[in-house]
């Protein structure tokens, strides 16, 4: 089976952080593909109401070395 999620992120400084999922399944040896497609939001002022930092240097990803660690991220992302 083939199993692939892709990932967009959008964080707009002080007004908005967006995530959005798109999962794709596909059963070798069918003709099915499935998709699930999830939308998050949250308005900056709303995060930590969210349980959320509001630091913009917690939601920055600066490089690739950054992005190998970005498992902190994930970890937001998720309570999104």
């Amino acid at each position: 089976c083939l199993f692939v999620l892709y990932r967009l992120v959008v964080r707009v400084d002080y007004v908005t952080v967006r995530c959005r999922d798109v999962r794709v399944y596909h059963r070798f040896g069918t003709k099915e593909v499935f998709r699930d497609i999830s939308w998050r939001e949250c308005k900056w002022g709303s995060l930590i109401g969210a349980g959320l930092p509001d630091d913009v240097g917690q939601w920055r990803i600066e490089d690739a070395v950054d992005a190998a660690a970005s498992g902190s991220i994930q970890a937001l992302l998720g309570r999104l």
